[in-house]
């Protein structure tokens, strides 16, 4: 399985050699995530066609939950790829969303039942102290 790094140069690779993102999308690992299924691509967001990381399904281990491991994936992807927007896609959970929320995501009017958010580059973006500390270059500090 490709790693989430992997999945991007891959995307773009893509998009650049075949003139469209087409079916750039699946399961890629990441540390402390179960499951997290992404798709790179274009999508509207605030009248403008954009390049899109949409997290689409994901879950974290059970021993990992509480820990800031989503807030350290947001802040990763802000840092690795500054010009692309994080889409959340579908969240069910509201506590989820409250989450997203207070980190600065702005939410999409629901539409068909789907509730879902996204942070454009630009935007603030709030990270919780813990994340900010458990980040491996501030471990030991």
């Amino acid at each position: 399985m490709e790693t989430l790094d992997e999945f991007i140069a891959r995307s773009r690779k893509q998009a650049k050699n075949y003139g469209g993102y087409g079916n750039t999308r699946g399961y890629v690992e990441e540390p402390g995530f179960q499951n997290l299924y992404v798709r790179f691509g274009l999508r509207y967001i605030e009248q403008e066609k954009r390049e899109t990381l949409d997290l689409a399904n994901l879950s974290v281990w059970e021993q990992m939950r509480g820990t800031g491991i989503f807030t350290r994936l947001v802040q990763r992807i802000r840092k690795d790829y500054p010009e692309t927007v994080i889409y959340v896609e579908s969240v069910q959970n509201p506590r989820f969303a409250t989450k997203l929320l207070r980190m600065g995501f702005i939410n999409i009017p629901e539409h068909l039942g789907i509730n879902c958010y996204y942070l454009m580059p630009h935007m603030e973006f709030y990270a919780t102290e813990r994340a900010r500390n458990e980040l491996p270059q501030n471990r030991g500090q």
